[in-house]
This record gives structure tokens, C-alpha cells and sequence, in this order.
């Protein structure tokens, strides 16, 4: 990669500066600065409130079991690995809903999915 293609803290590909280079339409200051703080959010490292430990607690447990159901009654074979494979996909993905469930609020562009 060239020089300005590391997007840590700098300009996302989309920008006036970078619409050329890309071929993609510029995209507003504020639209940016949002994107970098959810970006910040959603990749970078915090401690979960009460609350959000208590709820993390609970779908691992619950994911656990699951996960030794698949193991106990499915044979072993490449569909045994993929289901456990994207039931911890899964538990991430819901994980992640409660730890950055505030991050969709504010960022502005299509929401959800």
C-alpha cells in the first residue's frame, strides 16, 4: 500500500481529498468524524458496564450449551465445524450488539444490517 492508504486516524477513503484517487463521491466532514469515532468504538478495547457483563454472562452461557449440543449430537464432519464455527461468529456478532449498541444512534448513514 502507498503513502495514505493507512486509514488510523487519517482520512477514510471517500473524502474530498481521496474522491479522485478512489473514484468515489466526497463525503461530508461530520459524516467522517462519525465514522471515526464508531470506528474507534467498535475496534478499539473497553471495560462493559454492569450491566452489559451481566448480559455478556448470560449469552455465553447460553452459546456454551449450545455449542456442546452441536458437539454431543452431531457427527464430526465439516457441517459439525462450520455450525460451531458460525455459532461463535454468532455469539460475537450479539456481543457486540450490547457492547456498541450506543454507536449506531449517533452515526449517520443507513442503520442496522
Amino acid at each position: 500500500m502507498g503513502d495514505g492508504d493507512d486509514y488510523t486516524g487519517k482520512s477514510l477513503p471517500g473524502t474530498a481529498e481521496d474522491s479522485g484517487r478512489f473514484g468515489l463521491p466526497a463525503i461530508t466532514k461530520t459524516v467522517q468524524n462519525a465514522w471515526q469515532i464508531n470506528v474507534n468504538k467498535w475496534f478499539g478495547l473497553r471495560a462493559p458496564t454492569q450491566d452489559e457483563a451481566k448480559q455478556l454472562r448470560l449469552l455465553r452461557s447460553k452459546y456454551l450449551g449450545l455449542a456442546y449440543l452441536i458437539v454431543d449430537t452431531c457427527p464430526a464432519n465439516p457441517d459439525r465445524t462450520r455450525a460451531i464455527r458460525q455459532l461463535k461468529q454468532s455469539m460475537q456478532t450479539a456481543n457486540s450488539s450490547i457492547v456498541c449498541s450506543d454507536t449506531w444512534e449517533d452515526l449517520p448513514g443507513p442503520k442496522g444490517d
